[in-house]
């Protein structure tokens, strides 16, 4: 049996600032502010999403709080909030994108309405001591850089591994004619959910909320 060879991991200096840069975004300090809104903001908004009329599935929230310019929703939904003022109620017309995953949305017009309940200005917090110490048992960035590192050197090594296992598995199953065995599919879906569990803690949400805004729940 061949399999290959196993992903030599490397972590760059760029990943572990991105890290520390979505750390920081996720400590962002909130304050309300009465202008209308604009990109970095969060929006605290109420919407409701309808297709021809009646609301789809997944396409509800109350209070959300949106970051503006994240692109955590479809295109022009964020754009369409810039520029409203807290109090206001609008519509935003849109089209799915061809590639969305539910196939019954991909492509569509849609029709957003939105409550604007909210704006909140985010302030960074800077990159110095004080905000080494709020990210762990840290006195020093460099101490919080090396952490992250560390912990993003390991995920890489198990995706690398699972990666490996998987080609050997996949090369397995094409040689033999035999079904393989059930627990060797729990197994591949278990590890599965552990690497986006992991993935999505890293931009800073739950894999629950993560499956709500993708509309599984």
């Amino acid at each position: 049996m061949d399999g290959g060879e196993k992903e030599v991991v490397k972590v760059e200096a760029k990943d572990v600032d991105e890290v520390i840069e979505r750390i920081r975004k996720n400590s962002s300090e909130k304050s309300e502010v009465k202008r209308a809104a604009k990109a970095g903001d969060e929006a605290v908004i109420d919407f409701t999403g309808k297709k021809d009329g009646v609301a789809f599935e997944g396409g509800s929230a109350k209070e959300y709080g949106l970051k503006l310019g994240d692109g955590q929703f479809i295109p022009g939904f964020e754009e369409g909030v810039i520029g409203h003022k807290a109090g206001e109620e609008f519509d935003l017309k849109l089209i799915f994108p061809e590639d969305y995953h539910a196939e019954n949305l991909a492509g569509q017009d849609v029709v957003f309405t939105v409550k604007l309940h909210k704006v909140n200005e985010l302030k960074l917090p800077e990159l110095n001591d004080e905000f080494a110490a709020k990210c762990g048992p840290f006195t020093e960035m460099k101490e919080v850089k090396a952490d992250i590192k560390r912990e993003f050197t390991a995920q890489k090594e198990r995706e690398a591994d699972e990666k490996f296992k998987d080609a050997l598995v996949g090369e397995l199953a094409e040689k033999s004619k035999v079904s393989l065995p059930e627990f060797l599919v729990e197994d591949q879906l278990r590890s599965i959910e552990r690497d986006l569990t992991q993935n999505l803690m890293y931009s800073g949400l739950s894999l629950d909320s993560y499956l709500k805004t993708q509309g599984f729940r």
